[in-house]
C-alpha cells in the first residue's frame, strides 16, 4: 500500500481524494508507530471536508498527539473535536489537558493561534487559573467572557462549572485557625505567638 500511494499524483486529485490519500498514510504511519509521520500526513486543512472524514483525521491526530507526548497538540485536537462534535467528554478531556498548562504557557499558546475557538478556550482556562477566590473579581472576568465569547462550545456548561467550583472553594479568609505545640521544643514560641 506505501508503495502504491508513493505513486499516487496528488496533484491531479480533488481536496477530498487528496485527504483520503493523507489518511491512508497516516494510517501507515501509526501501523509503524511513526506517530511524527502520523501528524506530518495529517498537516492540511481540514474544515470544508466532510464531517465523518474530518472525525477519522481527528481520531488520528489525537492518537499520536497523544503518543507523542505533545500536549499543545492534543489540546489543539480536542478544541476540533469539541467544536465538530460538541462531546462533553471531549469538553472534559480538553478541560483536564488545559489545566495541565501554567498561565504564561496558556499567554503564549493564545499569542501563536488565530483560532477564535482556541482562543476562547485559552482565555477561560487562564481565567480560572488566575482568578483566585475573589468572586466578585471571579463573576466579573466570567461574564466579559461570556460577552467576548457568544455561542463558544464552553458556555454554559464550562462557565457554570467555574462558578460552582470557586463557590465549593469558597474561604472566609478574615478569621484562620493555626494549630501550635503548646509544649516540647516550640512550646515557647507557640506561647509568644499566642500573646
Amino acid at each position: 500500500a506505501e508503495r502504491i500511494l508513493s505513486e499516487v499524483d496528488t496533484q491531479a486529485l480533488n481536496r477530498t481524494d487528496k485527504a483520503h490519500v493523507n489518511i491512508l498514510r497516516a494510517r501507515i504511519a501509526r501501523q509503524k508507530q511513526n506517530y511524527p509521520g502520523v501528524i506530518k500526513a495529517l498537516k492540511f486543512p481540514r474544515e470544508s471536508l466532510p464531517r465523518n472524514m474530518q472525525r477519522q483525521i481527528l481520531a488520528l491526530l489525537y492518537q499520536a498527539y497523544n503518543r507523542t507526548g505533545d500536549r499543545r497538540g492534543l489540546a489543539q485536537v480536542l478544541v476540533d473535536r469539541v467544536s465538530l462534535s460538541r462531546s462533553l467528554n471531549d469538553s472534559n478531556q480538553l478541560w483536564k489537558v488545559l489545566s495541565e498548562f501554567t498561565p504564561e504557557q496558556l499567554t503564549d499558546w493564545k499569542r501563536k493561534t488565530s483560532s477564535p475557538l482556541t482562543r476562547g478556550w485559552i482565555d477561560l482556562a487562564v481565567l480560572a487559573k488566575t482568578s483566585g477566590y475573589d468572586a466578585e473579581k471571579l463573576e466579573s472576568a466570567l461574564l466579559r467572557w461570556e460577552q467576548s465569547y457568544r455561542n463558544h462550545p464552553a458556555a454554559p456548561e464550562r462557565v457554570e462549572a467555574i462558578r460552582a467550583q470557586r463557590s465549593n472553594l469558597a474561604i472566609d479568609t478574615q478569621r484562620i485557625g493555626v494549630l501550635l505545640p503548646m509544649s516540647g521544643p516550640y512550646g515557647e514560641i507557640s506561647r509568644v505567638v499566642l500573646d
